[in-house]
């Protein structure tokens, strides 16, 4: 069975959090409607190329440090908005910020995110655009 984004809720908590304890508590604004697609990429760790002179079959690797997880949206941007204010102070601040998915009223996603600073474009007829990207810090 096919799980369509089509009535997914993302929602960014008003005020900075510091870890994902007591996020039901907190109050959320949805960027929701203004969201065209999203997507979350995952990071794997560096491989580092440690081979040596004296190798014969393979390279050998070692295990490097992880980055850190990002979620992209794109999405129509309307500057003065409720959402495009708290993401605006979001980027501004440099401060952490829970973002929770919600399908069917179940959150299936919440993490502790730095909102990254952005931009819009637009042109004569089209509505102002923009691409929203997260740091993930912490997942619940």
């Amino acid at each position: 069975m096919k799980k369509l984004a089509a009535g997914t809720v993302v929602e960014l908590s008003t005020t900075a959090a510091t870890d994902l304890t007591g996020t039901d508590a907190l109050t959320y604004t949805e960027l929701g409607c203004d969201i065209t697609s999203f997507s979350l990429e995952r990071s794997e760790r560096e491989q580092i190329d440690v081979t040596s002179i004296c190798e014969e079959d393979m390279k050998q690797y070692l295990d490097g440090l992880r980055d850190q997880d990002t979620i992209s949206m794109d999405a129509f941007y309307v500057p003065d908005g409720t959402a495009g204010t708290l993401l605006k102070t979001a980027a501004d601040s440099k401060d952490s910020y829970v973002l929770r998915f919600t399908k069917d009223e179940t959150v299936f996603w919440t993490g502790l995110v730095s909102v990254q600073p952005f931009g819009f474009n637009g042109s004569v007829g089209d509505a102002l655009k923009t691409t929203l990207n997260f740091k993930v810090r912490e997942t619940a």
